[in-house]
């Protein structure tokens, strides 16, 4: 009832990859991040290690434990699921996981001193000999169940129970304990193994990005090229420089370098993404064109790394041709960005980004034209490249600095998104709005409309 009244939003891309039954979402931005994509057994071994064992036992045996033990099946099936449909939703199976993993451990430990305890009574009755002894008629039916009391010690006090094991087979008491302890035994030598690659794990993960270790001629080093970049930012460049870069860094040039970025992880406009994009990987003088009316400095990730901009340059291409369709003018799409035998294309090659990734490296050939960049700074491994814009277009900045252009949704609010200067007005009528893959959300809006 609430839906059709306007309370819900449509359904984002990113919730409606929960549900599909593909992996892609249709949408290129969200498709970029690598933590969007598909879990696997693989995520599953990776993120939990030897616990990932335990899940299917602890998982069978919750199912007799009573409501709590429904309640954790429920828990981690439905957690699960989301985790397969999107690696980074692992941290959701992570509390299951851990709680499967000691319902199966804990009943393997229980069993386990059952089976010894039935063990040490049949060597018990070996040795006082009640199991060797044929009962009386009148006593039969109590030693093969076992008395509460055998006899009587000093004082009348009653002995300590024997316990017997009946009828039971002692071969597979005897075997079913030494597989417990078997099993127990390499639980428990496993886990000073387990323990350190937590530990090894949780480095990883909470070790910050922007300082890292290298080796260089075999000797380590601390790698401090990127922190340094954003320190070079905050130090040498007006306190009203612009820094146009991918969204990756957005937050760190905020945070650290204390300057304006054009766009972080919280840029929700997917078409701004992609004018960005544009940017980046367009020829350098279409790049210009554009650049100068928006920001000041440009930030580029290089070191040829796996995590560098010229890595990242595919996911630029294809985000900025779902608004820009004439981006990549001979490759709709810019889907052979990188062609079939992993080679790049002529439009990647004279891409802004690509060769201010790759300015003076390969025999110290000069890629960035002069007249419309100039790099500024390198650091230390080549990690980071900063290169100033070149005939900013004053007009443009004033504009964007006044705050009557700014879109506020009240006086005095925060919430202000900006407006693209005039200059740019052209290219924006050009732009195509992105539509979103979901043919349901996009019923609703003509509908509205």
């Amino acid at each position: 009832m609430l839906l059709p009244m306007g309370y819900f939003g449509p359904i984002s891309a990113r919730v409606r990859s929960l549900f599909v039954k593909h992996t892609r979402t249709g949408n290129p931005l969200v498709d970029s991040v690598a933590e969007h994509s598909q879990g696997s057994a693989g995520t599953f071994w990776y993120n939990l290690g030897e616990v990932a064992v335990t899940l299917p036992f602890g998982l069978g045996l919750s199912l007799f434990g009573g409501d709590a033990g429904i309640f954790l099946a429920t828990y981690a099936v439905a957690s699960a699921y989301f985790a397969l449909k999107m690696s980074r939703l692992i941290v959701l199976i992570a509390p299951a996981s851990a709680a499967l993993a000691g319902v199966a451990l804990g009943t393997l430990f229980e069993w386990t001193m059952r089976q010894v305890e039935k063990t040490l009574a049949l060597g018990i009755n070996a040795v006082t000999g009640v199991s060797g002894k044929k009962p009386s008629s009148a006593s039969s039916s109590e030693a093969l169940e076992g008395p509460s009391v055998v006899g009587k010690g000093d004082g009348g006090k009653p002995r300590k129970p024997v316990v017997r094991a009946g009828r039971e087979s002692s071969v597979k008491v005897i075997l079913g304990a030494f597989v417990g302890v078997l099993i127990l035994g390499v639980v428990f030598m496993r886990t000073p193994v387990y323990l350190k690659t937590c530990q090894e794990f949780g480095q990883r993960r909470s070790d910050p990005r922007i300082v890292t270790m290298a080796h260089v001629n075999g000797n380590p080093v601390v790698v401090k090229d990127i922190l340094k970049g954003f320190i070079w930012l905050r130090d040498n460049t007006p306190d009203d420089a612009r820094i146009l870069s991918w969204w990756d860094y957005g937050y760190q040039i905020t945070g650290i370098a204390n300057r304006t970025t054009l766009a972080d992880g919280n840029t929700w406009n997917h078409e701004h993404i992609a004018m960005i994009g544009k940017i980046l990987v367009s020829p350098q003088k279409e790049a210009h064109a554009i650049a100068r009316h928006l920001a000041d400095y440009v930030y580029v990730l290089a070191g040829n790394s796996y995590d560098d901009d010229l890595a990242k340059s595919g996911h630029m291409a294809f985000i900025g041709a779902s608004v820009f369709p004439d981006l990549c003018p001979k490759d709709p799409g810019c889907r052979n960005w990188i062609t079939k035998d992993n080679t790049p294309s002529e439009a990647m090659l004279k891409s802004t980004i690509a060769q201010m990734h790759s300015h003076k490296v390969y025999e110290g050939r000069e890629l960035v034209d002069p007249k419309y960049f100039r790099e500024v700074y390198k650091s230390q491994y080549g990690r980071v490249r900063i290169y100033k814009v070149l005939h900013v277009s004053k007009k443009s900045k004033e504009w964007l600095a006044d705050p009557a252009n700014k879109l506020c949704d009240r006086e005095g609010s925060w919430y202000c998104p900006g407006q693209y200067p005039p200059a740019l007005k052209d290219l924006i009528s050009r732009r195509k709005t992105y539509a979103r893959s979901e043919d349901f959300n996009r019923k609703r809006e003509a509908d509205a409309n």
